[in-house]
Order: C-alpha cells, then sequence, then structure tokens
C-alpha cells in the first residue's frame, strides 16, 4: 500500500476509504496528495484526528467520519471491538451478535468526489473488511470517470471475480495481487492494485 501511494503523482487525490487511525493518509499527505480519510468508527475516527494532530497535518486532511455505501442513509455500525484500530466491524444488518451498535451516516461515494476539485487525478485505498461491494456501487460513476487512476482493494475471495468484473468493466485493469503478508497467505481476503489502462 505505501509503494501504491509512493507511485501516485504529487497534487493528485488519495482517498483513504476505511482509514482506520490513519497510517496511510499520513502517508499521502507525507507524499504531497491531497488527502481525504473516511472513517466511520468513533475511536478509530478519534486516534486518526489525533494521529494528524500530533504531525502538524490535521489541517492537511479532510477527515470524515461516516460509511461510504449505496446511497445517503443512516445505517448501523455492528461493533465487535471498539478499540482504535480494530478491524471486522461491519456496516447494516448483518445477522450476527455484537458488544455494540451505533447509527452512523452513509454516503455515496460518487456524492463525495462530486464535492472535490476535479483538476487532479485521483486514487483509492479501499479497506473496509467486507463492505467494499456496497462502497463500490454507491462509485458506480466515478468508478468509470477517467480522473480515477488507481485503486488498491482488500478482496474478500468469497467476492473477488464480481469485484474484478465491476473494475474491468470501469476500465481498471489488476496490475498485482498480493496473497501474503509476512510470508503467510492471507486466508480469507487478498489485495489487488488495479490501474487504469
Amino acid at each position: 500500500t505505501v509503494a501504491f501511494i509512493e507511485s501516485c503523482p504529487p497534487g493528485s487525490w488519495f482517498i483513504d476509504i476505511g482509514a482506520s487511525t490513519g497510517p496511510y493518509t499520513l502517508v499521502a499527505i507525507a507524499n504531497n496528495l491531497n488527502a481525504v480519510a473516511i472513517e466511520p468508527s468513533f475511536e478509530s475516527y478519534r486516534r486518526l484526528c489525533r494521529n494528524l494532530a500530533i504531525n502538524q497535518m490535521l489541517d492537511k486532511a479532510i477527515v470524515l467520519c461516516l460509511a461510504l455505501g449505496r446511497d445517503f442513509a443512516l445505517d448501523w455500525m455492528n461493533y465487535f471491538d471498539i478499540r482504535a484500530g480494530a478491524g471486522s466491524n461491519r456496516i447494516g444488518n448483518i445477522g450476527k451478535k455484537t458488544w455494540h451498535r451505533q447509527l452512523v451516516p452513509i454516503w455515496p461515494l460518487d456524492s463525495l468526489v462530486q464535492l472535490l476539485a476535479q483538476d487532479a487525478p485521483f486514487y483509492i485505498k479501499l479497506d473496509v473488511d467486507g463492505d467494499e461491494d456496497a462502497v463500490l456501487a454507491g462509485g458506480n460513476t466515478f468508478l468509470h470517470s477517467e480522473r480515477l487512476k488507481g485503486i488498491i482493494c482488500e478482496i474478500p475471495r468469497k467476492l473477488e471475480q464480481s469485484i474484478i468484473d465491476r473494475f474491468a468493466e470501469c476500465g481498471l485493469v489488476l496490475a498485482a495481487r498480493y496473497d501474503q503478508r509476512a510470508g503467510q497467505k492471507i486466508d480469507e481476503v487478498w489485495y489487488g492494485e488495479f490501474r487504469r489502462q
């Protein structure tokens, strides 16, 4: 992911969807990218803002406490773990018992990008622990746009073909596939880097 961010031309937009506590947002800002960090989990959002402030970068990013999805809505954030940086929290009616849940605002990606200056290319990091398909559905127009040059995405293995097909329909081709972390195969997901050809 860091190599992907470092390959983005300075002055580009970098949208960090599922920003967690902000490590990739910080890298993007350090590489002179216009950063937008999206994080719906309250504790991760708090830590994200704090990390940006500690690094004198809070004014260098647009930081939004919301989730991206198909349409404008309110939906449940289901917390399996409320600690900052915790993963596997899910949006929607998931049918599993969780420790806590909270209504959060949902925006479609298509509407978000309309608020941003359109004179620079866009790059995206998408890692939302299984809700990638809903995010992509809310960004269908933007995914087809020539302004979007590349995306690095966590891909659940059970959804991999539909996500690859969706990107291909939008002119985004798989440029690199990452199936291992620290030399070990990742079981339920892999990471794909997609570029516009």
